[in-house]
C-alpha cells in the first residue's frame, strides 16, 4: 500500500487502469460543513498524474449524500457508493471487476457547484427557511447540475422481442 502521490504515480506507470478513492465524513450529530469530499484535492492530483501517464482512472466515492465532484470531467468513470454497509469493499470489487453491472441510479441530485445549493443552518437558534417553495429539488430548477436525480449508467446489451 502507498500513502504518497509519488508512490501512487509509480504504481500507475504501465497500469491498464487506476482506481483512486475518497469519501465524506458525516455524523448524525452535525451537518457537513461542505459537500466536498475529504480527499478532493488528492483525487484531483491523482487524476492529473494519471492523465499525464494516459492511464484511465476510476474514482470510487463513499458518501453519505449529495457531494460536489469538481474533478469529474477528468475521471474516466466514477463509482458513487452511498452508506453501503460492512460489505462495501466486496460490492465495489464486484462492480470494478465486472462481476456486476453498475446499474444503480442516483437517489439525489449532485450539484455542479456548492454555490447552487441551500446552505444548512449555522449556529444556534431558530433556522429560517426563506426559500419558500424553491426548496428540495426545486433549488435546481434554473441551474445546470452535475448529475440529476435518477442518473446512472449500465453496461450491457438489450434485445427486445415480442413474446
Amino acid at each position: 500500500t502507498s500513502d504518497t502521490a509519488d508512490d501512487a504515480e509509480r504504481a500507475m506507470k504501465g497500469a491498464d487502469v487506476a482506481v483512486t478513492c475518497g469519501g465524506a465524513t458525516a455524523s448524525e450529530s452535525f451537518d457537513r460543513s461542505s459537500l466536498e469530499l475529504d480527499q478532493s484535492d488528492a483525487i484531483a492530483s491523482m487524476l492529473a498524474r494519471a492523465e499525464a501517464l494516459r492511464v484511465p482512472t476510476v474514482v470510487l466515492v463513499l458518501a453519505p449524500g449529495a457531494v460536489v465532484l469538481p474533478w469529474r470531467d477528468k475521471a474516466t468513470a466514477i463509482l458513487l457508493m452511498f452508506l453501503s454497509g460492512e460489505a462495501t469493499g466486496l460490492a465495489a470489487a464486484d462492480v470494478l471487476g465486472g462481476r456486476f453491472s453498475p446499474s444503480g441510479r442516483l437517489p439525489v441530485t449532485l450539484p455542479s457547484s456548492e454555490d447552487d445549493t441551500l446552505r444548512p443552518c449555522s449556529g444556534r437558534g431558530p433556522c429560517r427557511y426563506s426559500e419558500g417553495s424553491r426548496g428540495g429539488w426545486h433549488v435546481y430548477d434554473d441551474k445546470e447540475v452535475a448529475y440529476p436525480f435518477g442518473h446512472g449508467l449500465g453496461y450491457t446489451d438489450f434485445q427486445y422481442s415480442i413474446v
